[in-house]
């Protein structure tokens, strides 16, 4: 995967589905976790979700598709992503629901990291103001890289030493390249919004 040399850090569709755990109905996240202790498949959660999409929560069509062959049958095979992304997302809102300590309901917010190991783990973070679930993955595995459709821009900036890779990007659809110590000669400190390609199947092309 040329463009995304060992990491990527993202967000997506995917994971933008679980902004509807905002921390203001906890009966949002009471029935979630029954429908997790169900016997429904992932899949048909995710269909379900795009059959009644809320102002947080929604899936296209593509979403689900994707999420069902690439993330739980083609991506990782041998990894059991499925059993630990339900139980990974089961433990989160657990976490975030009031306690014995705290009287208060947490929003969930998830983030995809990709990198050069060959482990699929979930990780949760309990904060002061927010449940963080982190989702590390290694690199997918693609049988092809197919041609994007269009670029989506992530709400995540990156603040990094320039690689040499970051001159292979298409300037025409990434998003500019920020220098932030211009009379340095090195390290060269460089500013950019992450962003991926939209594909069929999507996937990301860069971090």
């Amino acid at each position: 995967m040329p463009p995304m040399p060992v990491y990527y850090v993202g967000k997506g569709t995917q994971f933008r589905v679980l902004d509807m755990f905002d921390g203001t109905n906890q009966a949002v996240y009471d029935a979630a976790l029954d429908r997790l202790d169900s016997q429904l498949s992932l899949t048909e959660l995710a269909d379900a979700r795009m059959a009644a999409p809320t102002e947080h929560a929604s899936l296209s069509e593509t979403d689900v598709k994707h999420f069902r062959k690439d993330w739980l049958k083609d991506w990782w095979p041998n990894l059991n992503v499925e059993l630990v992304l339900r139980g990974g997302i089961r433990k989160a809102l657990q976490v975030a629901l009031p306690n014995d300590e705290r009287a208060t309901l947490l929003p969930v917010e998830a983030l995809w990291v990709c990198a050069d190991e060959e482990v699929f783990h979930v990780y949760v973070n309990e904060g002061p103001h927010q449940v963080t679930v982190i989702i590390f993955t290694p690199p997918p595995k693609y049988e092809e890289q197919p041609l994007p459709r269009h670029i989506f821009e992530e709400r995540i900036w990156v603040v990094k030493t320039r690689d040499d890779w970051d001159d292979t990007y298409d300037t025409l659809t990434a998003p500019s390249i920020v220098r932030l110590n211009p009379g340095a000669e090195w390290p060269i400190l460089i500013e950019r919004q992450l962003h991926y390609a939209v594909t069929d199947p999507p996937g990301p092309v860069e971090s």
